[in-house]
C-alpha cells in the first residue's frame, strides 16, 4: 500500500510565474533557513503542483491522480523522486526542519530586535548615507496639497524607487502621527492565511530604532487569534515592510510606534476566498481608521513581469503592461479594491493584498497618484521588471465612481 507523503512546509516562498530560457518554471524559496537572498529551487509546472498537494494526507498515487485531473500530470514514481528531492532540500515539514527553524527563532529572540541591512544591499557600501542623501535632497514642500493620512508606496530595490518613495513621505503630517499601521505583503510564507505581526523593535540601516505599538499588536492577536499571529522570524526575512522603516524613522522621529502587519498572499486561495479573508482582517482594523492620530503605509509593487513576451514584440510587451497598470491605477484612484483584487490574479501583483485590507478598513477614500514608473528593461522581451506607483490618500473624501 502506498504510504502517506509528508507535507510541504507552510513557511516557504512560492512563485508560479518565472520564465527561464523561454520556459515557464516555478520557484520554491526558503528565506527562513537559507536566507532572504536564497535563489530557490526550480520546478516544472507538474512538479510544482505535486509539491503544493503535499498536505500530509495524500499518497504519491493520489497526488499523481490529482495532477492528472488538473492537467499537469506527473507519475507516481516521479512524485516519489520529487518528495526525496524536497526532503534533501529541507522543504518538507519534518522534525529536523522544525528544529532548525526553532533554533533560528531562539537566536533572534536573544538578539532582541530585527535588523534588515540586507534589504538595501543594492545601494552598495554606505546605504545609510545614501538614504539620508536622498531624504535631504527631496522636495522641501509637500508633494501633496492636502493632509494625507495614508500612503500607497512600493518596495523595489532601486535608487529611483527610493527617491519616489521619499518624495511621497512628504505628503503626510507626521507630527500628528502617534500610531503608524504598516500593511505589507508576506512574500516569505506564501501559503500563510494569517496576518503576521511581531513585538520586536526594528533597528534600521540608519542606526535608529523603530518601536512597535505593543498594545495594539497584543490586542489584535488576543482578540482575533485566527487572523493574527506573532512570528518574529518571518518578519526578519521580509523586505516589503522593512524597506519603509528608514523613511518612517526620518519622517516621524523616535516617538513613532508602528503596527507591523504582513498580509497573507494566500496563493492557494481563489479570488473570492481571498477577498473574504481580507475583508475579515479589515474588520478588525476599522476602529483605527477613525482615529486622527493614525497614519497608514501600504507597501506593494504593481506588475512583476517575469520576462515572458506579452505581445508580438518587446515594445508591445511594455505597452501592454503600461495599459494594464493605468487601468489598475484608476481602480486605486476610485477605491475599487474588489476589481483590483480580481484583476491582480493574472498580474503577479503583490500590492493587492495589503491594498484590499486598507481600502476595506479605511472606508471609501479617493487616492491621488503621485508617480508611476515602468523600467526600461520591461520593454525588452525576455527581461524581467517590476512597475510601481505612489499614491497619497487624503484624510477624508469619497471614492469617485
Amino acid at each position: 500500500m502506498d504510504s502517506i507523503a509528508p507535507r510541504l512546509r507552510s513557511d516557504l516562498r512560492l512563485t508560479d510565474r518565472t520564465a527561464e530560457l523561454g520556459r515557464t518554471k516555478a520557484v520554491i524559496k526558503d528565506p527562513l533557513l537559507r536566507g532572504p537572498a536564497h535563489g530557490g529551487f526550480w520546478f516544472d509546472p507538474g512538479e510544482f503542483l505535486a509539491a503544493l498537494l503535499l498536505d500530509g494526507n495524500r499518497s504519491p498515487c493520489q497526488i499523481s491522480l490529482m495532477s492528472l485531473l488538473r492537467l499537469r500530470p506527473i507519475g507516481p514514481k516521479k512524485v516519489r523522486v520529487l518528495i526525496d528531492l524536497l526532503d534533501r532540500a529541507g522543504l518538507l515539514d519534518t522534525p529536523a526542519t522544525r528544529s532548525a527553524v526553532a533554533e533560528k527563532r531562539r537566536r533572534l529572540a536573544s538578539e532582541g530586535f530585527h535588523r534588515h541591512d540586507w534589504v538595501f544591499d543594492f545601494l552598495g557600501s554606505g546605504p545609510s548615507s545614501e538614504i539620508r542623501r536622498i531624504w535631504d535632497g527631496g522636495p522641501r514642500e509637500p508633494v501633496f496639497p492636502e493632509r494625507a493620512t495614508a500612503l500607497i508606496v512600493p518596495h523595489i530595490s532601486s535608487r529611483r524607487c527610493l527617491i519616489d518613495t521619499a518624495s511621497a513621505y512628504t505628503a503626510v503630517r507626521w507630527d500628528r502621527a502617534e500610531r503608524i499601521i504598516v500593511l505589507a505583503p508576506n512574500h516569505v510564507a506564501s501559503l500563510e492565511r494569517q496576518v503576521i505581526v511581531t513585538l520586536l523593535p526594528f533597528l534600521t540601516v540608519l542606526g535608529s530604532l523603530v518601536n512597535v505599538d505593543e498594545e495594539a499588536v497584543r490586542t489584535l492577536v488576543a482578540q482575533h487569534p485566527g487572523l493574527f499571529k506573532c512570528d518574529d522570524l518571518v518578519h526578519s526575512a521580509e523586505h516589503s515592510l522593512a524597506y519603509h522603516l528608514p523613511f518612517i524613522s526620518l519622517a516621524a522621529g523616535p516617538s513613532a510606534r508602528v503596527v507591523p502587519l504582513l498580509v497573507p498572499l494566500a496563493v492557494n486561495l481563489s479570488a473570492r476566498a481571498r477577498l473574504g479573508l481580507y475583508e475579515r482582517i479589515a474588520q478588525t482594523l476599522i476602529r483605527y481608521s477613525q482615529l486622527d492620530n493614525t497614519v497608514w503605509v501600504v507597501s506593494g509593487d504593481m506588475y512583476h513581469h517575469d520576462g515572458r513576451p506579452l505581445g508580438r514584440s518587446a515594445t508591445s510587451t511594455g505597452a501592454y503592461i503600461r495599459r494594464s497598470d493605468q487601468e489598475m491605477c484608476r481602480l486605486i484612484e476610485r477605491g475599487d479594491y474588489r476589481s483590483y483584487l480580481r484583476q491582480s490574479m493574472s498580474r503577479n501583483d503583490c500590492l493587492a493584498a495589503p491594498l484590499t485590507v486598507f481600502m476595506r478598513a479605511a472606508g471609501p477614500r479617493r487616492a491621488v497618484r503621485l508617480t508611476y514608473w515602468i523600467p526600461a528593461e520591461t520593454f525588452r522581451a525576455g527581461s524581467p521588471g517590476t512597475t510601481y506607483a505612489t499614491f497619497a490618500v487624503p484624510a477624508c473624501g469619497p471614492a469617485r465612481n
